[in-house]
């Protein structure tokens, strides 16, 4: 520090002292910090705290890292000794600014500022310990830094002989600094090894220790054995933490630690209530444990009626196979030896009602075993509760325990579909708070609302609607896509909206809406935009013709034009023709005959009547001239990969990154636009010119060679719309490519269009995909297609058993979770041929989860009264042994045989 800064801080002149300590500080070394200091006087140690803060460096300033270090160790050091008051001393050894390396060695550190405090008092110094414990708090993030002052507090309660404070941050800091492999020698050990379990967040910190390796958690239990810890205390520390609950990562720790106590029989006695009352909620690792001490109690003492009722109750309501197996064998095992026959079969009846056949197979056997020694008032019991039984089962208790057998409806009701038209944002202020909702360049299901409604705004009242975008929305500069991009030539018509930078990331669907939004914009800043054409009437994307013909009429009237592509894009959303037999239209669902050849004729003669160029568009369209009916092939592709698998694939705007093999891909061919003479262009009048939406119809495209992947999936909610009457073409866009398909499935649904291969691929990645979200978003999207009665059932089987083979990263059990929500939500009937198509494919193969798919197909098969015989599962279920694929496979037949 230059003499400059020392007569800044008004302390230049104070004596020899203050030049010594402040030469020590900056030298680096320690020794000398120490040695100048015990040569200051009460009025240097004042004068040197007033300096000692000008002397920090902040960290951009630094060029030597390893001195700034070293200094601020130092200055540390001599604050601690020089500042007279602990509060004070406290917060400048507490300061974020004076960071050391972590590889300073803070028990040195912290026996100096002990031993240039000690002049001081003990009172001081243990006021100066229990207010740096008091900064304490523990957490991973502060960890780091926070574990100096643990050193700096350790350290004088370790000198005074002190017992140091409880307090979680203190002990969550213990836990990271003590050496547990030398446990026994730990001063603290005594005072804070039961605290362990009182503090919630030691078990995060401490989850990754196992048997295996288990530093602390083994140190425990050898100095409990040994006796230099208070075992009983450990062990008390322990159940009570269970006790208080938490996920299974949380208790992961206090669990093994539990494990290597490993209580006596004698000790777990006292805590018989206590391991009862883990069994119903907590998770699954602690309640197996617990029901190991229940039954080992039982052994030994028996247990009384009402603890037999509440642990068989209280396990037979989980979900976990292993748990509910177990609890059977333990009833079984002890309803004779304990006279407990009324107790099992009681308890067994709460299975009767359970999603698992395998469940219900066991407790059926064990209700008929048991019957001839179950009391009379338990007899009753089992009849009323047999009503929830498949039929089959409910036979086998009617067989033995009499009474009629009742039909019971068991499958819930397959779900009800309505529809409702597409409702326009009301106002101004609605259209900015959605649009504030949504990030600038983000795509959302909503766009086209509020695309509409900017246009028909700003055409009003071009000046209010200024006003209150720019108040509402952010960052509009930075616009380059959606209805943000349009705000933002609205807001600055002068300016030049380019495209966007990253326009060959995206997939064609999502280039289509851009362009479009692009030509919206460039209308919007000249002011001459009235309406959008293409804005959908319905939910699925389609327009209700006659809401064509009024915009079409405020064109006519205003003498202007629609943009090419706009009105290319609503001529795509008008419902099919009525060639299509079979094809749904938006009105058709909601009870109208807009899809009729009358009324078809009745709008053709009304656009007839405009002389527009987009009204004579429209008539032809009308007309059918246009056929642009695809061909679409899905099945097993193995595309060509090209030397750099990075590379952006520009004609189809597809980025190219794809694992080599085989995957389930489509391919779509469209003769209208292969033939040299296109109807389609001569009709819009630019005959030579190919964008978005041709090549939404071409893929590969004309001129890839290669199927690409891994396109950014923004926007994909918003793709169903663009092809409402397509939606094979929209799923083999998202086949192409990767990330999130489940976001376009609830669209997909809605689609007025046939479905095939493709859309069932794309909704069977979604039932299989890794993230819980979208699991769900497929799920809903499958009950939609359930009921709208659309779902394409066959394909879906086809395509599950194809990405099981070709897709290593589609996995049968997250099908299985899937597909059990929508058996149990209405939709079992309906996939039964999905189950007869899929695990034929399936049993080949063998891979985990298939147990699960076999119960779900004989549930479903029950709903749907199937009786056909499948071959494999016959041939499965003839297999000797007791494995669970064999006992579904033989319960499946059973079934299908039951005619």
């Amino acid at each position: 520090m230059n003499r400059n800064v020392l007569a800044a801080s008004g302390i230049e002149g104070s004596g020899s002292s203050w030049e010594e300590l402040r030469r020590a500080i900056e030298g680096g070394a320690a020794e000398p910090v120490v040695t100048a200091l015990a040569g200051l006087d009460e009025g240097g140690r004042k004068a040197a705290a007033a300096g000692l803060p000008k002397l920090i460096v902040p960290w951009r300033d630094v060029s030597d890292w390893n001195g700034w270090q070293r200094t601020n160790a130092n200055l540390l050091i001599a604050g601690a000794a020089c500042l007279s008051g602990p509060a004070a001393a406290a917060t400048w050894l507490a300061r974020t600014n004076l960071e050391i390396q972590w590889r300073t060695d803070l028990r040195t550190l912290a026996r100096r500022v002990a031993e240039v405090t000690a002049f001081r008092g003990v009172e001081w110094q243990l006021e100066l310990a229990r207010r740096l414990s008091g900064k304490l708090r523990g957490t991973p993030a502060r960890a780091d830094h926070e574990l100096r002052i643990w050193y700096m507090a350790a350290e004088i309660f370790l000198r005074t002989k002190t017992d140091p404070p409880t307090e979680d941050g203190f002990v969550l800091l213990w836990v990271r600094a003590t050496d547990w492999p030398a446990l026994a020698a730990d001063p603290f050990r005594t005072v804070l090894a039961p605290k362990l379990f009182d503090v919630d967040a030691v078990g995060p910190i401490l989850q990754w220790e196992n048997k295996d390796e288990a530093p602390r958690a083994a140190a425990l239990a050898r100095l409990a054995a040994t006796g230099e810890l208070d075992r009983p205390a450990l062990i008390d520390g322990c159940v009570r933490r269970l006790l208080r609950g938490g996920s299974a990562q949380q208790l992961r720790w206090p669990l093994l630690a539990h494990q290597l106590l490993a209580p006596t029989l004698d000790e777990t006695r006292s805590y018989r209530r206590d391991y009862l009352r883990l069994l119903p909620t907590a998770p699954s690792t602690v309640a197996d444990m617990a029901f190991r001490v229940v039954k080992q109690l039982d052994d030994a003492d028996g247990l009384d009626p009402a603890e037999v009722e509440e642990a068989a109750s209280a396990l037979l309501f989980r979900t976990e196979k292993k748990l509910l197996t177990a609890t059977l064998t333990w009833l079984d095992r002890t309803a004779r030896t304990r006279d407990r026959v009324d107790a099992t079969v009681s308890a067994v009846c709460a299975l009767f009602s359970s999603e698992s056949l395998d469940h219900i197979d066991r407790a059926t056997a064990l209700a008929v075993e048991y019957e001839p020694a179950v009391s009379p008032h338990i007899r009753e019991a089992v009849r009323d509760a047999a009503v929830s039984l498949p039929p089959a089962y409910a036979g086998r208790i009617a067989a033995v325990y009499g009474g009629e057998l009742t039909e019971v409806e068991n499958a819930p009701a397959a779900p009800d579909f309505t529809t409702a038209p597409l409702r326009p944002i009301a106002s101004l202020e609605e259209l900015a708070e959605a649009m504030a909702e949504t990030h600038g360049d983000e795509v959302t299901a909503d766009a086209e609302r509020q695309l509409a409604a900017l246009v028909e705004f700003t055409y009003r009242d071009r000046e209010r609607a200024k006003t209150v975008l720019a108040e509402a929305l952010q960052f509009l500069p930075y616009a380059s896509a959606g209805p943000h991009l349009v705000a933002r030539a609205l807001l600055d018509p002068e300016g030049t909206v380019h495209q966007p930078p990253y326009r060959h990331y995206e997939a064609i669907p999502a280039l289509a809406f851009t362009d479009r939004c692009m030509e919206i914009a460039h209308a919007v800043a000249r002011g001459n935009l009235p309406v959008l054409l293409a804005t959908p009437t319905e939910t699925n994307g389609l327009i209700d013709p006659r809401t064509l013909l009024d915009r079409l009429r405020r064109y006519e009237e205003l003498g202007i034009e629609p943009g090419p592509l706009d009105l290319k894009q609503a001529l795509l959303r008008l419902p099919p023709a009525p060639s299509g037999a079979g094809i749904d239209t938006a009105a058709g669902e909601s009870g109208d005959e807009a899809g009729s050849a009358a009324e078809r004729a009745e709008l053709i003669a009304a656009a007839g009547r405009f002389t527009s160029d987009a009204a004579r568009t429209v008539v032809e369209w009308l007309s059918g001239a246009v056929d642009l009916t695809p061909e679409i092939l899905c099945g097993p592709i193995t595309p060509a990969r090209k030397a750099k698998p990075w590379r952006f694939h520009e004609e189809s705007g597809y980025y190219h990154h794809r694992p080599p093999g085989t995957h389930i891909l489509a391919v779509v061919r469209t003769p209208e636009l292969e033939s040299s003479e296109r109807v389609w262009s001569r009709i819009l009048g630019r005959r030579n010119r190919v964008d978005a939406l041709d090549e939404l119809f071409q893929l590969p495209g004309k001129h890839g060679r290669n199927y690409p992947r891994g396109w950014y999936a923004a926007g994909a909610a918003s793709w169903p719309s663009v092809l409402p009457s397509h939606p094979e073409v929209i799923a083999a866009h998202l086949l192409a490519g990767g990330g999130d398909r489940s976001a376009a499935l609830p669209g997909l649904a809605l689609s007025a269009g046939e479905f095939g291969a493709a859309t069932a691929t794309v909704l069977a990645h979604g039932l299989a995909s890794a993230e819980l979200e979208q699991r769900t978003v497929a799920v809903d999207a499958l009950l939609t297609f359930v009921a709208r009665d659309r779902l394409p059932a066959v394909e879906l089987g086809t395509a599950i058993g194809l990405l099981a083979k070709h897709e290593p990263e589609f996995k049968l059990t997250r099908l299985a979770a899937s597909l059990g929500d929508a058996v149990r939500s209405g939709a079992a009937a309906a996939l039964w041929p999905t189950f007869a198509v899929a695990l034929p494919a399936l049993i080949a193969g063998a891979r985990p989860g298939l147990p699960d798919l076999i119960a779900l197909a004989t549930q479903s098969a029950m709903a749907a009264a199937a009786w056909q015989p499948i071959a494999e599962i016959t041939e499965l279920a003839n297999r000797s042994g007791s494995s669970r694929v064999v006992r579904e496979a033989k319960r499946l037949h059973a079934q299908l045989e039951a005619r």
